[in-house]
Order: C-alpha cells, then sequence, then structure tokens
C-alpha cells in the first residue's frame, strides 16, 4: 500500500489508520515512542522519492554570501504594532507579482511605457528622457549595457533612483540630446530581453539621483495566511500605523562599504574579491584565483575566469590590470593607490558607501524605539519642519527639536520624528536627549566618528560641511487599495488575469523580449470576475470543458505609494509580520511551489491546518507534529 505514491493527505492517514489496527493501537499505549518512530517510518516511505529529493533541496539550500545578511546583521528588529496579527504569506513568487513604477518629481506622474515611436514630446530642448521598462534586471547593468551599445559612458546616463531587480519596475532615464537620437535608443526594442525604451520626452534639465516624487507599488502576497476578515482589520491597521522606516535589505556586502568609508581600500578590494560572497560556481573559481595570489598573475587569470555579470569585480581587476602595464610595474603586489584607484572604476561603489551608512541608521532607529518606543515623540526628538530646494538644486530640511511643552501638548506625532543620516564630512544635528550619546557611542564603536566630523579640504581651502538628510522613523502608505483573491493551480500572472495591474506588455516565450499584446484568453478558458459589495473581495472563475477548477489558496493584490527612499519589502514586513528578507522568500516560495505543482504537502498541511509556515523551515519538527497529531484522533476514535 505504502509503495504507491499517495496525493491526498486524507488518503495517507487513512491508509495508516487502517494498517495499524486494534493491536497497533494497543501498542502504542505501551511502547508510543516505538510507535511513533515506526509511523514516521512509513509516512516517509510513502511519500514519493521526487519529493523527498525537491524537498531535501530547499531545506539544505544555503544563501549565497551576498544573501547573508540577515535583519538582525542590518539591525531591522522593530515592528510599529507587534501584538497586531500579519498576514504572513510570500512575495516575488513571480516578475510579474512585483511591480513597481516610478513618478516623476514635476508633475507627480507615472513614467509608463505607453508610446513605442519615436515621437518625442515637448519643445527640443538639451536632454533627452526616455522610460525604460524591465523585468527581473537591474538597474546598474541595464545602464551598463545601454551605454555599451550607444558608445557612451555610464556617466552619461542618469536616473533617478535604483529600482528592484526581482520583479517588474518602470522608471525614467535621462541622456544628453547630442549623444544620441530617439531613433538609435529605439532601435534597441529586441536586443536585450525583458527589456523595453519609449515615451520620449524633451527636457531643458537632467535628471538627478533622488530626484522622483515617490514610487507606486502593485503587488501580490501569495499564500496569505489569514480570512477575509482578519486581511481587512491588517491592512486598515497597517494603513493607520503605518510602518518603521528601515532601509532594506542591501545586497552588496556592508563590509566593503565600511572599507570604503575608512580609506581602507585593500580590505575594500579583498572583500570584493571574497569567494566566500560567491554566487556561481565560476564567480567563486575566479575569485580563488585573485585570493591565492592577490598579484599581477593572479588578477589576470581571475578576470579571464570571471563571469560578464560582475561588473564590480572586472573593474577592479581591470584596473589593477591597466595600472600595473602603464607605469611597468613589474612587482608582484600591488600599491595602495593602486587599490584606491581601482575601487574608484566599481559602479557600485556608491550602493556599497550608502549601505554601511545605512546600516548605521537601521541602529539608531532600534535604539530609539528601545528608549522610547514608536507611539509618540518625546522630548529632545528631532520632528522635520519642512523642507527646502536651494539653487543648486540640493534639499535642505528644517529640522526642529522637540520642547517638553510640544511633547506634553502633543503638538508632534510620531511621523513627524526623524533621524539624521549619517555620512562623511555631514553636518549633523542629534537628537536632545539621550539618544544622541548612544549615537555618538555608534559612531565610535565602528570607528568613523572622526569621518563625520572631518573638515574637508580642496586646494588648501577649507570646505563647508555637506548638508545633511534627515529621514522619517515612521511613515504611511499613500493611496492605498487592496483585492483578497481565490486562486488555483495554473494562475500565474495574477495581476493581469485579475487586471490588476498593467497587462498590454507581455513576454514573448520563444525570444524573452517583451512585446505589446492585451491580456487574451485561450480559446477553451472562460475567464469572469465578480466582486464583493464592498468591492474588495475579488475571485475568479474558471471553466474548462465545463468543469470548475477548485479555489486551494488565497492571495492579496495591494497597490501604494510609497514616498522617495521607503522600501515596498520593510512595508510588507509590517502587514505580513514576517522577515521579507530574500533567503526566507527563496525558501518559501520554492515550498509553496511544491505545493502548487501538486506534490504531496497536503500530507503535512492538512494536520496542522492554517498555521504559520515558518514551521517549514524545521521539517524533522513538522513531521512530528503531523505524525503525533494524526495518531491522537486515531486514538481518540478508537476510544470512543
Amino acid at each position: 500500500m505504502f509503495e504507491r505514491k499517495l496525493r491526498s493527505g486524507t488518503a495517507i492517514f487513512l491508509c495508516m489508520c487502517f494498517t495499524l489496527g486494534n493491536e497497533d493501537v494497543a501498542s502504542e499505549r505501551v511502547l508510543p515512542s516505538l510507535q511513533h518512530d515506526r509511523v514516521i517510518q512509513q509516512l516517509e516511505s510513502a511519500i514519493s522519492s521526487d519529493f523527498l529529493k525537491k524537498k531535501a533541496e530547499i531545506m539544505n539550500w544555503k544563501a549565497y554570501g551576498s544573501l547573508r545578511v540577515w535583519d538582525t546583521d542590518v539591525h531591522i528588529c522593530q515592528y510599529v504594532k507587534p501584538a497586531l496579527r500579519g498576514i504572513g504569506g510570500v512575495i516575488k513568487s513571480r516578475w510579474g507579482d512585483f511591480r513597481v513604477t516610478e513618478r516623476r518629481l514635476e508633475d507627480n506622474s507615472c513614467a509608463e511605457i505607453t508610446d513605442l515611436s519615436c515621437q518625442v514630446k515637448g519643445e527640443r530642448g538639451k536632454f533627452l528622457k526616455f522610460v525604460l521598462y524591465k523585468a527581473g534586471r537591474d538597474t546598474f547593468e541595464m545602464v551598463r549595457r545601454l551605454a555599451q551599445e550607444l558608445g557612451l559612458t555610464t556617466q552619461d546616463i542618469s536616473f533617478a533612483g535604483l529600482k528592484d531587480r526581482g520583479g517588474i519596475t518602470q522608471q525614467e532615464l535621462c541622456i544628453e540630446s547630442r549623444l544620441a537620437s530617439p531613433e538609435k535608443i529605439l532601435a534597441l526594442n529586441g536586443v536585450f530581453k525583458r527589456v523595453l525604451v519609449g515615451n520620449f520626452m524633451w527636457s531643458s534639465h537632467g535628471l538627478h539621483y533622488g530626484e522622483h516624487s515617490g514610487n507606486t507599488f502593485s503587488i501580490v502576497v501569495r499564500h496569505i495566511e489569514t480570512d477575509l476578515e482578519m486581511t481587512r482589520k491588517a491592512v486598515r491597521k497597517w494603513k493607520k500605523h503605518g510602518f518603521c522606516n528601515y532601509y532594506g535589505h542591501r545586497i552588496p556586502s556592508i563590509e566593503v562599504g565600511r572599507a570604503l568609508v575608512k580609506g581602507h581600500f585593500r580590505v575594500a578590494v579583498d572583500a570584493v574579491l571574497d569567494p566566500s560572497f560567491a554566487i556561481g560556481h565560476e564567480e567563486r573559481q575566479a575569485k580563488e584565483r585573485w585570493m591565492n595570489g592577490k598579484n599581477l598573475k593572479s588578477a589576470s587569470e581571475a578576470l579571464r575566469e570571471m563571469p560578464f555579470e560582475c561588473a564590480n569585480e572586472r573593474f577592479v581587476l581591470q584596473s589593477l590590470i591597466k595600472q600595473s602595464k602603464d607605469l611597468n610595474n613589474n612587482r608582484q603586489d600591488f600599491s595602495n593607490d593602486q587599490m584606491r584607484k581601482a575601487c574608484d572604476t566599481m559602479p557600485q561603489r556608491f550602493i556599497f558607501i550608502q549601505s554601511f551608512w545605512s546600516r548605521l541608521w537601521n541602529e539608531a532607529l532600534t535604539l530609539r524605539s528601545n528608549l522610547y518606543g514608536l507611539r509618540g515623540c518625546v522630548e529632545g526628538d528631532l520632528v522635520r519642519l519642512r523642507t527646502e530646494k536651494r539653487d543648486d538644486g540640493m534639499k535642505v530640511d528644517h529640522v526642529h527639536v522637540v520642547t517638553a511643552s510640544e511633547a506634553k501638548n502633543k503638538k508632534f506625532d510620531i511621523f513627524d520624528v526623524v533621524l539624521p543620516v549619517f555620512g562623511a564630512g555631514v553636518e549633523v544635528k542629534y537628537p536632545n536627549n539621550k539618544l544622541k550619546y548612544l549615537m555618538e557611542k555608534l559612531l565610535h564603536r565602528e570607528g568613523v566618528f572622526g569621518v563625520v566630523k572631518q573638515i574637508r579640504k580642496k586646494a588648501g581651502v577649507l570646505l563647508p560641511q555637506r548638508v545633511c538628510s534627515y529621514r522619517s522613523i515612521v511613515t504611511r502608505p499613500k493611496n492605498v487599495s487592496y483585492k483578497f483573491i481565490n486562486y488555483r493551480p495554473g494562475q500565474h500572472d495574477l495581476q493581469t488575469v485579475h487586471s490588476c495591474g498593467g497587462g498590454d506588455i507581455r513576454m514573448d516565450k520563444n525570444t524573452s523580449n517583451l512585446v505589446y499584446q492585451h491580456p487574451t484568453v485561450g480559446r477553451n478558458s472562460k475567464r469572469r470576475a465578480s466582486v464583493d459589495e464592498e468591492g474588495m473581495k475579488l475571485r475568479i472563475r474558471t471553466e474548462e470543458g465545463g468543469k470548475e477548477q477548485q479555489y486551494r489558496w488565497n492571495a492579496l493584490w495591494i497597490k501604494f505609494t510609497l514616498d522617495p527612499g521607503s522600501f515596498a519589502t520593510m512595508s510588507l514586513r509590517e502587514l505580513m509580520k514576517t522577515s521579507t528578507h530574500p533567503s526566507r522568500m527563496y525558501h518559501l516560495r520554492k515550498l509553496y511551489e511544491l505545493e502548487e505543482e501538486g506534490q504531496e504537502w497536503d500530507l503535512l498541511l492538512r494536520p496542522l491546518g492554517n498555521r504559520n509556515m515558518s514551521v517549514l523551515l524545521d521539517p524533522d519538527k513538522f513531521i512530528e507534529e503531523a505524525v503525533s497529531r494524526a495518531l491522537a484522533e486515531r486514538m481518540g476514535s478508537v476510544q470512543a
């Protein structure tokens, strides 16, 4: 009986019960532990070998070096409402589940692909702006490849912000009009997979980093653990109370950023070329070549084997080799000056440095939460009064220290409280309470207190300190709309099927290129949607061959807008009440994929009911609880 595949949890437990019989039940009372072990063996033998192999691959998966920065490592620890139950679930199951659209600073409009012609809007200006639509591609990677195809440098193409790689994103890029024509840029459609460009517009000014009014997100959270009523309550509380405005999980290593900030360039190069942070076998092997010698010969060998996608590593190695050849340097090792120049060539140098300062800000927020909580402002807090834009385009925040009377009268709330974002040579204004001492202690511990306080010089002339930016510790999403979705196996693109997002751009299955195509339905399939009286719950019924498919899972489609610099993953972390770290999401996605593929997850899921999927990370405990529940139910029925 146990040799065949059993695809239903109910069937397997019935088989267990019939196999045991009364004698087995009696033996359970005498030797419960031995009977428990025997049932576990029978239970595991009933599962297909293919399923066990897939489960072992998922459970034994180890995060790559770039994914080993856990929540606690970057001090993402607090919730605004920790006692409120979250909806659970998993994000970024597919690219179409995570859509990001940048909003322009001028008119707060969305930068979307709607026109693929060479027509340019507006009066001719010095700069040419266009929209980049990409799926599963990194912003830095696409800017580098676009510049390569156009015969330009990466500095010639500017953008306002970095967009998530694990989703479908739309953002605006800018280039000087004399460097490339709209026809030349439009000809790139079809050159890159999963990329489109369009919507050209003339502009009299360029585009700088941070010059956008925020991002609009359209996200599907699959496999949520709450029903309609609990989901509605969680979303309403999330809209009202907001979330901790942490910086998200930065992919680049924090160690690289710390070394660059301190000026330890040799340490930074070694961190970038560390094999433990390699993703694939080729990258790991190339980095091991460098670590074996750390000289000209090992650099040349590492460069030959380094994958093209490793832009930072390749630029560093190319710079070191070029400097040695230009100087006719026959030395085997490299000087500190050569290491510094090599670090300056990294495309993501700014992101490395920013990731280090972001971690310090996250820790400062955690310190503030531990001291005073997140219910309101207290005496000595910093609050932002207004933000002005100088003639040079720099934004200046005007902050104010909360007095005792203002805190007592609740003149400001928690959404007004800000903390300074550290940086090299910035003029920092600290809170006037105990938090100031802890923040200065934090800088001393990291060895960067002098870096923040340093005085810059140029040609022997003292330069003024840089303007410090301030970041809200708690913020709220705007323009929130959501739908509760019931879906069945095989429904992948929930946003397009449910008309929750743009469905006019589809991917060609043969070429992986993006093309315009309106959502269509198969000839033998009919879909119809119905919305409940409150307009929230959306059901999709699919009938094929006259048989209605069974709904098995719940999902939440949610659309909202965040201010510049806020992370959607940190916002959803508050709503889901679980870590949105890429490594954890990977585990949950793979586990749910097994369930969606029709594997025997019902065997383990049904006895436990609707519980948090975090127990899946401990499979031994999971199986024991499932078997214990089955045995208890069996013994209860026999005694009755």
